[in-house]
């Protein structure tokens, strides 16, 4: 919806503004009108197709990275996780216990974000995103209606 929101909805309220503007007969502004919400109608669900398709293309790359760490048996990508989990945590550790000198204190909070990013997508990678399931699950139940 963020597509239509952004840009779609205000050029067509600028058109409706347009039409007002001009001296239509009563029937060529209801023709306008109507041409204006049939755009708008076909906009939303334009939209709603791009999101849903958007969500279905990163789902469909998620299944099909945990299937190919499956069949291949490739134990990088555990390497990857146990590493970069044991890296978060250890740093987060490093600093609850020892002061951080001020000069090496944004290079510690810098690898501190990088490593937590990794780690949410290290879960993200083994259990899911269910922040992206539920966006999905809303998309899907929109274009139901």
């Amino acid at each position: 919806m963020a597509l239509f929101d952004q840009i779609i909805s205000p050029l067509l309220t600028s058109v409706q503004g347009l039409v007002s503007e001009f001296h239509l007969s009563p029937e060529e502004a209801a023709k306008a009108k109507q041409a204006i919400a049939d755009a708008q109608s076909k906009a939303v669900a334009d939209s709603q197709q791009y999101e849903l398709g958007l969500a279905t293309l990163a789902e469909q790359d998620k299944l099909s990275a945990r299937a190919m760490n499956t069949v291949t048996k490739d134990s990088t990508a555990k390497v990857l996780a146990i590493g970069i989990t044991f890296g978060f945590f250890g740093l987060l550790i490093f600093m609850s216990v020892h002061p951080i000198p001020a000069e090496s204190r944004d290079l510690l909070d810098v690898m501190l974000g990088s490593l937590g990013s990794a780690f949410i997508a290290v879960c993200s990678f083994y259990f899911g995103s269910s922040a992206g399931s539920a966006s999905k699950d809303e998309t899907i139940a929109r274009m139901g209606k």
